[in-house]
């Protein structure tokens, strides 16, 4: 698994990229939605993605077939770096399988629904 789900529903992802870019400023969008403001800014850095905003690892009906984008690779690897630490810091050990499984993730091999279906 990679790390803890997000609190933050896909949808409060969407109103809130849409509001920033009408101008509104993080204070403004932590008092509209009723998020904190750190909340809000770490949406606007894409630190809290929206799941429904992960784009497919490859064009086509689920093939892996082809290589996702150098910056999709990059911010896979900074999430299971992430999950990794979080991980080590809670005493949790990874079994070799779950190693390998996220870095079929990272490479592109798997989705994130299929990494999540494997642990």
């Amino acid at each position: 698994m990679l790390g803890r789900r997000s609190k933050v529903h896909p949808a409060q992802v969407e109103h809130i990229h849409d509001l920033l870019r009408q101008g509104k400023s993080h204070r403004d969008v932590a008092d509209l939605t009723g998020l904190s403001r750190s909340i809000v800014g770490r949406v606007a850095r894409n630190e809290i993605p929206s799941l429904a905003a992960f784009q497919p690892a490859t064009v086509g009906e689920g093939s892996m077939s082809e290589k996702i984008t150098d910056a999709e690779q990059a911010r896979r690897r900074r999430e299971v770096d992430e999950v990794r630490h979080s991980s080590a810091m809670e005493g949790n050990d990874r079994d070799a399988q779950t190693h390998a499984d996220q870095e079929a993730y990272v490479r592109g091999d798997l989705t994130l629904d299929e990494l999540i279906e494997r642990a």
